[in-house]
Order: structure tokens, then C-alpha cells, then sequence
């Protein structure tokens, strides 16, 4: 939950602020205990787990019910535009995975919607599993756009109508070229923010399995993992070019939470300090002791850390991908 709580608000704050305010003015501190703090305002973290249901805005029209949640910031899967106007409305403090927020801080109000990630038409919508599966797939490999669509959408597990569709949008959107020697990828870097904060937004919050306490975390190298399971984020990163030291570790997996915390001798507890996922890209990338590059490219970025950043931009560099 809480890896895109903070990247829904980071992001809709640096498309209102943009870089040189947000820097300036934001203090954005890490997820401890339940709380957030955001400009120096520490707010409790409520879930919603159903959503906004007919009850909860029958009780959230009640004054003194949201006295009481003027220092909560609530927190949504996904949000209808007429629940988001409700909660504005109301003046209550939200944030959904598609990165609507609302944040009452003292006088200030600071207001984000995201229409592309929060519309029910997928039709202009790279912001799907699929178009992400896709998008990974065409930077991952040199000239993969230039391949037959049904080749295309079998090595990506993807319908060949969804892989068509997607293949228009990114034409739409200047990303793909038709040339005499068919198509041909453009706007990489700008291709890979979409992948960044698809995989953080979109990707990572589906596919966590749970957590899981490591016995001996500083010779996790030493652990043996079965031959479905890789390691991502800051581990895969150290195994690719040594440059960071890993403090958080995470596993994904092509087996279940059960099989792989047993097979892998970890303790199965939600405050373990491994985080396990479930393996999501195609078939066409070799299984080996990491996640694919631009999967731990992404993953690291999404960390919100100053030396998962530098990692992750000296890993790119080092295997002198994205040009």
C-alpha cells in the first residue's frame, strides 16, 4: 500500500509545483507507523478498503465525523470523478492510485486529478498492465518494434488487439515512426518516465504477494533462491554492477507467497523486512538471478531515495541502454 501512497502524491505534487517549488517547499517524510507528513503536516493513514460506499459518505456529510478526519488522509484503490467531487466537496483529505488528491493543510489546498490514469476508457490509455507489459517489452529490446504484431504480442502475453492498440496510441503520441524500414521507437527517455511511473503506480501495487523476515540480511547474498524466484530492486542492482549496498530487499516470484517464503527459508510476517512479488513480464525475458533491467531501473526509482536514484541512473549507464 504504502509504495503508492507516496508516489500518487509525489507525482501530483510535481505536476502542480513542478521541480524547482517542490524542492523548495515540500517536506515529504517517509511512511512510519501509519503517519505522513507532508509540508510539515503529519497526517494518519486511514485505508479504505471498500472504497466510498453509500454508508461512509452518509457519515462523511456529518460535521462532526469530519472534524475528526481533519488530520487523516484517506486512502482509495480507485475513485468514481463523482466520489472525487463528493470528498472535495467535504474537503477531506484523499489520494487514489491513479493519482487524485486532495490535501487540506492549514489555509492551503492543494488539489491534483489525473484523468488519463483515473478514465474507464483504456482506449488513449497507456496506464494499463498491458500497455506497461508492452512498453517494457519495446525498450527492453533493440529494434522489437519493428516485429510483426502477432510476434510482438506473443512474446509479450498480450492479445494481439491489445497489442495493436497500444501500437497506435504510442504512434499518436509520437513514440512510434513508420519508416521504409517499418517501425521505429522514439522519445526513449521520455518512454521510460511512462514505464517508471506505470510500474510504481499501476504494476507494483498488484502484484505484492506480502512481506517476510530473512534470517542474516547482510549475507543475503548467500542465499540460494529455487529457480523461479529472482531478486529485484536494490539487490538485483548490487548484482548488476556493485555500486549500492542494499537496506531493503525484494524477491519476486513465479510461485506462490507460501511456496517461495518456505523454499527460500523466510518467515512468513507482514513486518518482514523482504518484500515479495509476483513475477508480471513475458515469457521472453530469460529468467536469471535478477529482475529484467528497466524492472529494477523502475523499482528503484520508485523508492523515493536519493541513493536509489543515483543507482539506478549509474545501472542504466553501466549497460548503456537507454539512448
Amino acid at each position: 500500500m504504502t509504495e503508492y501512497i507516496t508516489t500518487s502524491i509525489k507525482d501530483s505534487l510535481y505536476e502542480i509545483f513542478g521541480p524547482t517549488e517542490l524542492t523548495k517547499f515540500l517536506t515529504f517524510s517517509k511512511i512510519e507507523d501509519g503517519i505522513i507528513e507532508i509540508f510539515d503536516t503529519p497526517f494518519s493513514i486511514l485505508k479504505m478498503q471498500k472504497g466510498l460506499t453509500k454508508t461512509e459518505r452518509s457519515r462523511f456529510e456529518e460535521t462532526a465525523v469530519r472534524d475528526t478526519l481533519k488530520g487523516t488522509l484517506l486512502v482509495f484503490d480507485t475513485l468514481s470523478p463523482s466520489n472525487i467531487s463528493f470528498l472535495r466537496r467535504n474537503k477531506l483529505n484523499f489520494v487514489d492510485k491513479s493519482g487524485n488528491m486532495n490535501l487540506n493543510i492549514g489555509k492551503l489546498n492543494v488539489s491534483a486529478n489525473n484523468p488519463d490514469l483515473n478514465s474507464k476508457e483504456s482506449g488513449n490509455n497507456l496506464m494499463t498492465e498491458k500497455s506497461l507489459m508492452l512498453i517494457l517489452f519495446l525498450l527492453s529490446h533493440e529494434d522489437s518494434a519493428r516485429m510483426p504484431i502477432r510476434e510482438i504480442a506473443r512474446r509479450c502475453g498480450v492479445s494481439t488487439g491489445n497489442t495493436q492498440r497500444v501500437l497506435n496510441i504510442l504512434k499518436k503520441e509520437k513514440f512510434i515512426f513508420e519508416t521504409d524500414n517499418g517501425r521505429c521507437l522514439k522519445q526513449k527517455e521520455e518512454l521510460l518516465e511512462i514505464w517508471v511511473k506505470g510500474f510504481n503506480m499501476i504494476i507494483k501495487p498488484k502484484i505484492k504477494l506480502g512481506n517476510a523476515a530473512i534470517r542474516n540480511k547482510q549475507h543475503w547474498q548467500d542465499f540460494i533462491l529455487p529457480e523461479y524466484a529472482c531478486w529485484g530492486g536494490e539487490a538485483a542492482a548490487n548484482l548488476a554492477d556493485n555500486y549500492l549496498i542494499p537496506e531493503k530487499l525484494s524477491i519476486f516470484t513465479n510461485s506462490d507467497y507460501r511456496t517461495t517464503c518456505i523454499e527460500c527459508g523466510l518467515i512468513p510476517i507482514p513486518s518482514g523486512d523482504i518484500t515479495i512479488y509476483r513475477c508480471f513480464w513475458g515469457k521472453d525475458f530469460s529468467q536469471n538471478s535478477t529482475t529484467p533491467l528497466l524492472v529494477i531501473y523502475a523499482e528503484l526509482m520508485g523508492m523515493g531515495d536519493s541513493r536509489c536514484t543515483d543507482a539506478a541512473k549509474h545501472l542504466l549507464r553501466h549497460e548503456n541502454r537507454i539512448d
